[in-house]
């Protein structure tokens, strides 16, 4: 239901319905946990009425064009799944890339399992920040494609999240011997290794997002999908070998590796990207100023007049 606000740009609409999914189903949460504490599906009843409550508010703020009901055809159809497949793979690679826990305790045991995926699932909720720049983005990317002043205001939004990114990164690792026991409890003490290491994993996350929006949005979506799939395969059996050498540090080794690879091969990709299209402005640019002195040109007087003549 977000996306029609999207493609609107109109970002604020989708954080208003964002926040009150998330506010809403913590606050069924606490509800639900006063009269039902230890009831499993707690979790999911509050899930659900977070998500129920989110496309209620969606639906209330969508355009009347955009709730009219219509019978697709078969050959529409396949052109949407089709269109769309290479951001299902993107998406199918992000959800491969949760099963390295699993990985984790089938090559190492439940306990190196744990130490990895306690602080690594810790670390993951300061993603949001890049998480939500890349999504804002992605809109005004796309409606300005190869835009250079588009460009440069993305880059610069970039750059100022990513110095927030490394400087939260930064102190979140050097107090990571009192942030993990803090937050997880002393007998994650063993964990701030793995800890430190997974702030390098986030970091190189942070700065895979945007690439991985700027190569959607200029229409390089097909590569973006093998960039990001490919990694993950490889990614994960890096964190199986590391697993199985070093335990839970060697397994965030391996997200390291995953992380890197898929920076490698998509900031590969935009920097051709860029190049390209500032060597086209640069020969647009050329043939504009030389059709203006061509048109600006006079005949010399003698020749003039002889046209003149005949």
């Amino acid at each position: 239901m977000t996306v029609p606000f999207r493609a609107m740009e109109r970002m604020g609409v989708v954080g208003i319905v964002a926040a009150v999914e998330k506010s809403v189903a913590l606050g069924a949460w606490l509800l639900l946990q006063h009269f039902a504490a230890g009831h499993p599906e707690v979790l999911s009843l509050a899930m659900t009425v977070g998500g129920a409550a989110a496309l209620v508010v969606a639906t209330t703020m969508l355009p009347r064009g955009h709730l009219r009901l219509s019978v697709p055809s078969a050959r529409q159809v396949a052109a949407l799944w089709s269109s769309s497949f290479s951001f299902g793979v993107v998406g199918a690679a992000s959800q491969l890339m949760r099963a390295d826990v699993a990985i984790v305790g089938s090559v190492a045991g439940p306990y190196v399992a744990g130490l990895y995926a306690a602080p690594s699932r810790l670390a993951s909720f300061v993603t949001v920040l890049p998480s939500s720049f890349s999504s804002a983005v992605f809109p005004r990317l796309a409606s300005g494609r190869g835009g250079r002043t588009v460009r440069l205001q993305a880059a610069f939004g970039g750059a100022i999240v990513m110095a927030i990114m490394a400087t939260g990164l930064i102190t979140l690792a050097v107090f990571a011997p009192y942030v993990v026991p803090l937050a997880l409890g002393r007998a994650y003490v063993g964990s701030v290794v793995v800890f430190r290491v997974y702030m390098l994993v986030i970091f190189l996350n942070s700065a895979n997002q945007p690439l991985l929006s700027f190569l959607q949005a200029e229409g390089h979506e097909v590569y973006a999908a093998r960039a990001v799939g490919l990694s993950a395969v490889i990614g994960l059996v890096s964190i199986a070998v590391g697993a199985r050498l070093d335990g839970g540090a060697g397994a965030a080794c391996g997200a390291v590796l995953m992380q890197a690879l898929q920076m490698a091969g998509m900031a590969y990709k935009a920097y051709r990207e860029t190049r390209s299209s500032r060597r086209d402005t640069a020969e647009a640019e050329y043939i504009r100023n030389l059709g203006d002195r061509t048109s600006g040109t006079r005949l010399p007087k003698d020749e003039s007049k002889s046209l003149g003549d005949t």
